[in-house]
């Protein structure tokens, strides 16, 4: 399974949230979650790859991880 996340900065200019996006790496590992932040051509994209054996607890986790460095790096 492969799940690509892009951040933009505006829904509506879909200017790309390079940035923001790079920040997004350390916060989540220093959270408990590891993810790949910055890929894409304008380095706004965020990679997840969880297991297939994922439980429906553990992606509500990493969810909520995600969500809490969104706020974080905004």
């Amino acid at each position: 399974m492969l799940i690509g996340i892009e951040l933009v900065k505006d829904r509506k200019s879909k200017e790309p949230a390079s940035k923001e996006t790079l920040r997004m790496g350390p916060e989540a590992l220093k959270r408990g979650l590891q993810i790949a932040a910055g890929l894409g051509v304008h380095n706004n994209i965020i990679r997840l790859t969880p297991p297939l054996i994922v439980t429906k607890d553990e992606a509500d986790v990493a969810i909520n991880i995600i969500e809490a460095c969104l706020k974080q790096v905004a």
